[in-house]
């Protein structure tokens, strides 16, 4: 679901850009209102919003003072693991684009430890989706294994049944035996 949530997103990102229609190229709400909304929205917790606006100015206003701390904030959102839209590799470029544009020595050291928390979450996510499938595949042979026990469990009891019963008709059938060798043995 995150991943048709992401593709979504980065889909309508793409599009953003063209979205313009009869308005012209550029969009008439200034970027600073757009940053005003996104950060209501990042304080509502509505992050999903919040990272479509900050990611409307990174891309239609690079130049612009607002286009440093949009950049930053889109890539902080979309490493933010309470946003429904989070994306590794998309906050990987983000915070690529603004090392790389924006970072000042002080922050550089910053930004440089959020890029590397972010590799580090999306590495420990792709293990837990590895030990995931991993565990789901261990599941499903254990549910087989006990499946199988079963049905052998209840084999073993039909056969120790039938044992039982054919251990009975031969004792009956032994007894019958000795009875009629007494009787010609008694003739």
């Amino acid at each position: 679901m995150r991943k048709l949530a992401a593709a979504l997103l980065a889909a309508l990102a793409a599009l953003l850009p063209s979205c313009g229609g009869s308005r012209g190229a550029r969009d008439p709400v200034p970027p600073e209102r757009h940053l005003a909304a996104a950060d209501s929205l990042e304080r509502r917790q509505l992050y999903t919003q919040a990272t479509l606006e900050y990611l409307l100015v990174a891309q239609r206003y690079p130049g612009t003072p607002q286009h440093p701390t949009a950049v930053l904030k889109t890539a902080l959102l979309y490493s933010n693991p309470r946003n429904p839209a989070v994306n590794d590799s998309i906050a990987a470029y983000w915070f690529d684009v603004y090392r790389n544009t924006y970072a000042d020595t002080d922050e550089a050291a910053m930004v440089e430890l959020y890029a590397g928390l972010n590799e580090r979450i999306r590495m420990l996510r792709g293990d837990l989706r590895r030990q995931t499938a991993s565990y789901d595949s261990l599941a499903a042979v254990g549910r087989r294994q006990a499946s199988d026990l079963s049905a052998r469990t209840r084999r073993i009891q039909e056969l120790e049944a039938e044992l039982a019963k054919t251990s009975g008709e031969l004792k009956r059938l032994k007894e019958i035996d000795l009875r009629l060798h007494k009787e010609r043995t008694v003739k």
